[in-house]
């Protein structure tokens, strides 16, 4: 039996979301895939751990790593230092190497505004061929590469491969071969990011920045974004027509990465309907209504950010 390791990096603000994400991928795997979960967790309540262990039950594996006050303090002060008012939960992900368990040799990592369609086993095997990182490129297309090079220091245009025509992946949905995290890339990538705090999306650029060059790009079928579904201009577009119909069509795995989220008043995204499903057999099914849940991830979310403003002004002064 084909055992694949997934993990997530969250807070218990996003608790809700991840039960959803983690059903998907439970009613889409086949009888022959063994499932070993991971949650880096930034603080998740331990009745929100319990009810999602509960609904996991026998169907996977399932382990809630705590982050440890030293590694939290590091993603905290990376956070301080970057440009974007995100919690560092959202950075979490770029520490597996240091908190999966060394058994874990590689690992998809998926973030929690996903829906899962199909068998995660096609995806993991893309990572058969050797490459450091599996990916899907990202939508639009505004040579966000260019971008990056023009906010990364010299040190770190010399030292890695990144042109400005370089593909532009997403780093929602990756498989990551950890030893090669372990082996020093990890440090490397929160590194391009403290040297470089003016990088519009920190941690997807710090990875673009580093895997440049070495980026195994996959179906986008398996990682279909909003921008999907969009009127795009052929220069913002890599992909062609039949691609595109194929994506729309028929997702191995929808990410919602525009707003409102599904879980938030207002969200019009085509296939919300599939998030509403897979939310429907979670343990917050009942107990949750949608504007309380709304309610909470705002205000929990404009305290960060509040924080994160005064540190910055603090810091800067």
């Amino acid at each position: 039996m084909e055992t694949i390791s997934v993990y997530f990096a969250v807070d218990n603000v996003m608790a809700v979301p991840l039960a959803v994400t983690i059903e998907s991928i439970l009613a889409s795997k086949a009888p022959d895939t063994h499932l070993d979960l991971h949650v880096l967790s930034c603080g998740i309540w331990g009745t929100s751990k319990a009810a999602i262990s509960k609904m996991v039950g026998k169907r996977a594996d399932i382990t809630f790593h705590e982050l440890g006050r030293d590694i939290y303090r590091r993603l905290d002060a990376l956070w301080l230092g970057t440009a974007r008012a995100v919690p560092p939960a959202v950075f979490a992900r770029l520490v597996a190497g240091s908190v999966l368990p060394a058994r874990v040799r590689r690992a998809i990592y998926l973030d929690v505004d996903i829906v899962v369609r199909r068998d995660l086993q096609p995806l993991w095997k893309e990572a058969d061929a050797g490459a450091p990182i599996v990916a899907v490129i990202d939508l639009p297309n505004d040579r966000r590469s260019a971008s990056i090079l023009e906010n990364l220091s010299v040190t770190d245009r010399d030292a890695y491969d990144l042109r400005a025509d370089t593909p532009y992946f997403s780093a929602g949905v990756l498989v990551l071969d950890i030893e090669v995290q372990r082996a020093g890339a990890e440090t490397a990538i929160i590194e391009i990011m403290r040297r470089n705090p003016n990088l519009k999306f920190a941690d997807q650029d710090a990875l673009n920045a580093y895997f440049a060059g070495r980026v195994s790009l996959t179906d986008p079928r398996w990682n279909q974004m909003e921008a999907a579904y969009w009127d795009l201009a052929p220069e913002r577009q890599p992909h062609d027509a039949e691609a595109i119909e194929q994506i729309r069509d028929d997702p191995h795995l929808i990410h919602y990465t525009g707003r409102p989220k599904p879980w938030m008043r207002g969200c019009t995204h085509p296939r919300l309907a599939e998030w509403n499903t897979a939310f429907a057999r979670t343990p917050w099914a009942k107990s949750f209504r949608m504007p309380a849940r709304e309610a909470a991830t705002y205000v929990q979310r404009a305290a960060r950010v509040g924080r994160r403003r005064l540190q910055r002004l603090v810091w800067s002064s």
